[in-house]
């Protein structure tokens, strides 16, 4: 492969000086809530949802590396190349598709002086990955010389999607406040009689499966409520590349007691998950316990 092209590295210095770095890769923020921003007489998409990736004509990556990645994000490929009369460069998605045809934008060049007598122009193209698969696309240059079109493969490049969970099943143990009495029939004191004796041993350490979804309610309270720019992988479920943070780690838990009868306890409630592997829940227990009824007067 060639060297990097200084000219395209400066055109990108020039023309992205808003660039955000975040852990799924760059992005533009929004501003005054704008799905869009002009650059260089051209609206490019802006927010969370939308990775930026930039390269030359030569196909080396310009800025960020490629970024490992993550579900529902639009990743936006720019390739900033000289102009050149009959030439044009694009990008075509080869595997991870959601839904639907791969969305792609070919936006106009523009044309900047940045060397000289060489001008720079850039083609931009959006591309939608899959949930499941990594996401693969080629750069291809274009070229009609005399009516002769001829279209050669510069590269191909792969996006590799990072662990993603909507939810998990765990193994704890939890302390119950619904006590479980014992009740037996004893002699009195004077043994004239039969008396009922109550057993409570107090709270219950319990076994548990828990089940937990990975749908945190401060996110939703972050996207719906404050309108802040979240991604959409975050209302959907943990990444392994740009996980909540630990606020942000409160998820709905359920769960079944494995060291009694198994569905005659329930719990369900919050989990939050303080730290990487240690969580706290907090909830209800449902359960079926003994209770003693005297004779009717």
């Amino acid at each position: 492969m060639y060297a990097q092209d200084d000219g395209a590295v400066q055109f990108y210095t020039t023309s992205y000086q808003t660039l955000s770095r975040t852990d799924y890769g760059m992005i533009i923020k929004k501003t005054h809530n704008h799905a869009n921003i002009e650059v260089n007489d051209k609206l490019i998409p802006v927010g969370a949802n939308y990775v930026h990736i930039f390269f030359d004509e030569n196909g080396n990556v310009i800025g960020d590396n490629i970024p490992n990645g993550v579900p529902w994000i639009n990743y936006v490929i720019h390739v900033i190349y000289r102009k050149a009369a009959g030439r044009s460069y694009s990008f075509v998605q080869t595997s991870g598709k959601i839904t639907g045809e791969t969305v792609i934008k070919n936006a106009v060049p523009p044309e900047r002086d940045l060397k000289g007598t060489i001008i720079y122009a850039e083609s931009i193209s959006v591309l939608r990955p899959s949930d499941k698969e990594d996401v693969e696309f080629q750069l291809t240059r274009t070229e009609d010389v005399h009516n002769t079109v001829t279209k050669t493969t510069i590269g191909t490049y792969t996006i590799p999607l990072s662990g993603y969970y909507n939810a998990s099943i765990d193994l704890g143990i939890l302390n119950s406040q619904l006590h479980n009495p014992t009740y037996s029939l004893v002699n009195s004191i004077d043994g004239s009689a039969k008396v009922v004796k109550l057993a409570d041993d107090g709270d219950r350490i319990m076994t548990t499966f828990m089940g937990t979804i990975y749908w945190s309610p401060i996110v939703f309270f972050e996207k719906n409520i404050l309108k802040l720019d979240i991604p959409t992988f975050k209302l959907k479920g943990r990444s392994s590349v740009a996980d909540h943070n630990m606020i942000e780690r409160i998820y709905p838990t359920f769960g079944l007691s494995i060291n009694e009868k198994t569905f005659e306890n329930i719990f369900y409630g919050i989990n939050w998950e303080i730290i990487r592997g240690g969580s706290l829940f907090i909830g209800y227990h449902t359960g079926k316990v003994n209770i003693f009824k005297g004779a009717a007067n």
